[in-house]
Formats: structure tokens, sequence, C-alpha cells
């Protein structure tokens, strides 16, 4: 992939533009912030509201965002007792000012040009309520794992949000804040029933209940995938996606079978990523399950794996930007 070049910003772009706000919610997250707040900062469409959200942080995390907020004023920072993701996501919205909501964890990254290139599709397509882009996996140190996401579902996506996250994560979206509040923000109700994990999924399940959904097909998001990061108890994972699917096909019973094979979907997701990082219990937790969700469809799958193991026939990669910092994607 070569390098995507963002556009020049112009002294005079802006002046009948519609404000961003930028929604951070942030835990113990001292290590990645300063990272994700430049990549955010520096975006060429700069009419843009930072709305951080430290939730009980144990760690610096506080006073790195105050920093930035004291050398920047389109940053705020808000500090709350611990509540969520989903919780600190709400907040940030209830005091944000914008009609357009666009949120980043505090360990992503962002291209220069994202916001500017989603803005754009906005604009074409005023009655879009969700445009999403394609991202690439990072590490620890912020260096290419793989180009992932290359989704291309618009329009009416709800079929598709059944069997895969198109989005991807909850920093890939750029939201209208109508959509966000006819499907009610995020679900906070789901750390309390011990099914954290899909609360972005959840939104724009609902979201694409009654608005269309746009992509920009460039790599513009710079997800951080850490070992650590892995729910530790893949039932809680589970549960929480069964729990956001189930409320969507009660209203949409004829996605049952759809959503059975996301089901099977997300287990391979989670398969795929515990055997690289390592975490053969876990794995074989997995494929127990899997061999529960679709016996048959388990069965091939493992068939697939076995011969491409015994062959040498791995999906190779010749990308050169593989291994390379995410920001060189626009700084070569």
């Amino acid at each position: 992939m070569s390098p995507l070049p963002p556009s020049q910003p112009n002294a005079d772009d802006h002046r009948s533009e519609r404000l961003i706000s930028v929604i951070i919610p942030a835990y113990n997250s001292a290590d990645t912030l300063t990272d994700t707040l430049n990549s955010v900062l520096a975006q060429t469409y700069s009419l843009i509201e930072v709305i951080v959200v430290d939730d009980g942080s144990t760690d610096n995390t506080f006073n790195i965002a105050r920093e930035h907020a004291a050398s920047d004023p389109r940053v705020r920072v808000i500090q709350q007792a611990n509540g969520g993701v989903a919780k600190a996501r709400n907040t940030a919205i209830s005091v944000s000012t914008a009609d357009l909501i666009a949120p980043i964890d505090a360990d992503d990254l962002w291209h220069p040009a994202k916001l500017e290139r989603q803005l754009d599709v906005l604009k074409a397509f005023p009655n879009i309520g969700l445009v999403y882009t394609w991202f690439a996996k990072i590490d620890r140190q912020g260096r290419i794992i793989e180009f992932e996401s290359r989704h291309t579902a618009e329009g009416n996506v709800l079929a598709e949000l059944c069997v895969h996250n198109i989005v991807g994560h909850a920093s890939s979206p750029l939201v209208t804040r109508a959509a966000i509040e006819h499907a009610g923000g995020y679900d906070e109700t789901l750390r309390a029933r011990n099914a954290q994990g899909c609360e972005d999924n959840k939104l724009y399940l609902a979201i694409a209940e009654h608005y269309n959904f746009a992509v920009v097909k460039e790599h513009l998001v710079g997800y951080r995938e850490m070992p650590e990061g892995m729910s530790s108890d893949f039932q809680q994972m589970l549960r929480s996606r069964d729990l956001c699917i189930k409320e969507t096909v009660d209203r949409h019973p004829a996605l049952v079978a759809i959503a059975r094979r996301g089901r099977f979907q997300m287990l391979k997701w989670m398969l795929l990523r515990a055997l690289r990082s390592r975490m053969y219990r876990l794995s074989s937790q997995l494929l127990f399950e899997m061999l529960q969700t679709a016996p048959t469809s388990t069965a091939a799958y493992i068939m697939r794996f076995v011969f491409r193991r015994l062959t040498g026939a791995r999906r190779a990669t010749h990308d050169p930007m593989v291994g390379k910092p995410f920001v060189q994607l626009w700084s070569e």
C-alpha cells in the first residue's frame, strides 16, 4: 500500500463547515494518550472540539490530558468515577456541542485526513447516519501488523452487521448526533450485566435500523491490538455480543439465521486473535464453543486450517508497510 497523503489545509476551508466533537474515553491510558491526542489534533479538518473523559484512572492519564488542554483550547477534560467505557462516551456526548460525533479510544491513532474524508462523504450523501473507514491493526509500538476491514457495505447494512461488525471498532465512525440520540446512546447497562465488550457494536446495530451507512475505503485508523486487551473471560465477550444481537433479532425475526452465522464468525475472529497471541488454553475453549455453535462448519474450518499449515499455503503479506509505524502512511 502506498502512503496516503493528507490534503493540504486552507485557511478559508472551514468558515462555513460543521463542528465535530471528538470524544475520548480514557482509563489508565497514560502510555498511549499523548499519541492519540496528537493524531486527533493534527487533523486537516481542524474545526473540532476534543472531549477527554478520565474514567477514574489511577495513573497519570488526567494530568496528561490536562497538559494538552492547557496547550490547545480545543481540548476539554472531564473527570468521573470509574463507570465503564459506555458511560464515559455518553458523558462526553452529553457535554459536546456539535451535531457530528467522532469517537476514538485512547490507544488508537487517526490518519490526518480521517475526518476530512468522512465529512466529504456526509456532504455528498446527507441522508447518511454513520460513515466508517478501513483500518490497520497496530502493535504496542504503533507498528502495522496488518491491513484490516475491507468491508464495502453501504446503505442498509443491518443484516451485514448481524454477521460482521463492519465498522470494526469504536475509533472508526463519524456519526450524526441525531443517529446517536435516536439509538439511545451507548448502553451502560452491559457492564452491570457482566457483558461488556460490544457497546459500540450495539450502537451501530441500533443506528442501522433507521439510518444508512457509508464507507471511506482507505486505512485511516490505527487500531491497537494488545494481547492483554483481549477479555480474559471470553464468555463475557460472547454474552455481550449475544445480548446485543438478541435485541435486534427480537425486532427483526427474519435475521435469526444470519445472526447465528455471525456468532460463528465472531468465534473465528476470537480464535485467530488468541492463536496470534499464543493464548492456547483460550484457543481450545473457543474451538469447543465453535463446535457447540456450528459443528459442521467448525470441522471444515479446522481441515482448511490444518491443510494451509501442512502445505505452507498461508496468506502471504507483501505490503511493504507491514511492520512499519502507522504514522508512515502519511509521513513518507
